[in-house]
């Protein structure tokens, strides 16, 4: 029996309508009312998983949360981050500088909006993409306000070709990762959904084979390596797919629900 399972919620958890289906939401009750603890993994802040928390309507002693694609580990009955991995704010200058090169825009995230320099050479693409408010500043202090990552967030062919051109000393220096097809996102080194699921077992005093995990984006392959099993959605990508033990229905056909059912409760 799995004690811990982690669910993504992008493209897994959620429906192509961000919605969460009502049988997938009744299987994760009953799974949590036997004690499994349920973990809810993402590249989202905590602010843009909240609602997802109040929807499930779990008790706290089960719920967990791995936030920023691993950068921030929640318990939600202590209410209080069991890891927090901040960019300092001169990481954060570094990378608004190379954004600056490259000619994209870097946005953090602070009180559910996006926050990006004001800056007439580059292009604000990100209110295409993304549901959350955009301010255009010029405040220093709140564009290098520490933050647990920054995302560059455009259409897929820049994003495609900033996936492919990253240079070394960026890779030598930050977490890198494509969290969705027009998201990239930079984190401190070592940060990922795999290592939050390490250091969230250590915490619950369980190993690796007691986890289940399911997910759908690049972001989730350390998380689908690490757990004892680990289940790619039929929607993810190929990359994903060869990183887990095992395939589910996609999230438009209660993938979740029917991994969940397969391996923990039958």
């Amino acid at each position: 029996m799995y004690k811990l399972v982690a669910l993504d919620l992008d493209g897994t958890l959620l429906t192509s309508d961000n919605k969460i289906s009502d049988r997938t939401k009744q299987v994760i009750r009953h799974l949590a009312s036997q004690g499994v603890i349920i973990a809810l993994a993402s590249g989202r802040t905590m602010s843009g998983i909240r609602g997802i928390i109040d929807e499930l309507s779990l008790k706290r002693g089960v719920l967990y949360v791995i936030a920023c694609n691993g950068a921030q580990v929640w318990c939600e009955a202590s209410q209080r981050f069991i890891a927090n991995q901040m960019l300092s704010s001169e990481d954060i200058r570094f990378i608004r500088q190379w954004g600056r090169l490259i000619g994209m825009a870097c946005y953090a995230q602070h009180a559910g909006e996006l926050v990006v320099e004001c800056n007439r050479h580059i292009k604000i693409n990100a209110c295409y993409y993304s549901r959350l408010g955009i301010k255009v500043t010029t405040d220093d202090f709140l564009l290098n306000t520490s933050v647990p990552k920054l995302a560059f967030i455009d259409n897929k062919t820049s994003i495609d070709y900033l996936t492919h051109n990253i240079p070394d000393k960026i890779i030598e220096m930050y977490q890198c990762v494509r969290s969705e097809p027009n998201y990239f996102e930079l984190m401190s080194i070592g940060v990922n959904k795999g290592e939050a699921c390490r250091i969230l077992a250590g915490y619950l005093g369980i190993v690796s084979d007691e986890i289940l995990a399911i997910g759908n984006e690049m972001n989730d392959c350390e998380m689908l390596r690490y757990a004892g099993k680990g289940i790619a959605m039929d929607n993810a990508d190929e990359v994903v797919k060869r990183c887990a033990d095992d395939i589910t229905a996609s999230n438009d056909e209660d993938g979740v629900a029917k991994a969940i059912i397969r391996f923990c409760l039958n």
